[in-house]
């Protein structure tokens, strides 16, 4: 009898096809031969830029990280997080989405550390206060510059996505909610996964004891958000791509809140279709907006390879307390 195809690995295979299909769908509708100027006429200075914001957005990504598990008494050295966000980056090359970097690093947090509940809600938190940063950014260059997108009316769709997470997480802090869950979870999957499920949703509500560490994690969210949306304008002045650079403060976080979307792996083809999409909106031309997609694809593919390096020579250590 052959191998039985369970429903996950033809889900990771059809999310494996939709990321060449959606690649090569882009591919179809722009100048290759466009594409290749502008990667050989890229400036080297400006490149150099691009590498630099990377690093920087790396080691906020991180840093936002850690403030938020020494409010939980869980010390880790900057140096350890910084080398599982990299792993996670690496696995996240073969996995669908960019929350599943997310899943990475907080179970690889969690292979060093005591409390399971304490990886999985930091990274919860992190992840909650990165996509507020993105919602707040999108809805300020709209304010600005939302004339220019009237009529395919991304306010109205970035407005009712505020509307329905700032819904949700008020209902999540709720003691009433919570008191419900713990009464209704172990009905519906049993004790044992209710058990492991409530200990993170209590460490995760947790946090609201800890307004002004919200407050600064969300502060360098927003400024996490700015180094992405400058990585993204200073690959399009490498590959000399001239459009205002508003368009990039009301397109990027929009684009980023689709990359999220699990329907295909690591966001590959996806970026660059999004892109493709997005950025017509501000009269890039197809072969431009595909060049810059890929080309964030490539530095983004090259970070991971790091990833995967430092997972090969080396395993992080973690000291907990508390």
């Amino acid at each position: 009898m052959g191998p039985v195809l369970t429903r996950e690995t033809l889900s990771h295979l059809a999310r494996g096809v939709l990321s060449v299909a959606l690649f090569w769908l882009a591919l179809y509708y722009v100048d290759w031969s466009g594409v290749k100027e502008l990667f050989l006429g890229m400036q080297a200075g400006w490149l150099a830029v691009h590498v630099g914001v990377l690093v920087l957005e790396r080691l906020v990504f991180t840093y936002k990280w850690q403030i938020l598990l020494v409010v939980k008494n869980t010390m880790v050295p900057l140096r350890t997080l910084l080398m599982i966000t990299l792993i996670g980056k690496f696995w996240g090359l073969f996995l669908p989405s960019s929350v599943s970097v997310d899943i990475i690093r907080g179970y690889y947090l969690y292979k060093k550390t005591a409390s399971g509940a304490i990886s999985a809600s930091s990274v919860l938190v992190d992840k909650v206060m990165s996509l507020w940063a993105l919602l707040l950014m999108g809805l300020v260059g709209l304010l600005f510059y939302g004339s220019a997108f009237a009529e395919v009316k991304i306010g109205l769709y970035l407005g009712g996505l505020v509307a329905v997470t700032a819904l949700g997480l008020y209902f999540l802090q709720r003691e009433e909610f919570a008191h419900w869950i713990d009464r209704q979870l172990p009905r519906l999957i049993g004790n044992r996964v209710s058990g492991i499920f409530l200990k993170v949703y209590r460490s995760f509500i947790d946090y609201k004891k800890h307004p002004r560490t919200l407050s600064y994690s969300f502060v360098l969210s927003v400024l996490l958000q700015l180094t992405r949306v400058l990585g993204v304008y200073t690959m399009a002045m490498a590959l000399q791509i001239d459009i205002p650079g508003i368009y990039y403060f009301v397109l990027i976080p929009i684009a980023m809140i689709l990359i999220m979307l699990p329907i295909s792996i690591g966001g590959f083809g996806l970026r660059e279709g999004i892109f493709v999409g997005m950025f017509a909106l501000a009269g890039m031309s197809t072969t431009d907006a595909f060049a810059l997609g890929f080309a964030l694809s490539i530095t983004d593919l090259l970070i991971s390879l790091v990833g995967g390096l430092l997972y090969a020579i080396e395993r992080p250590t973690v000291m907990h307390r508390g």
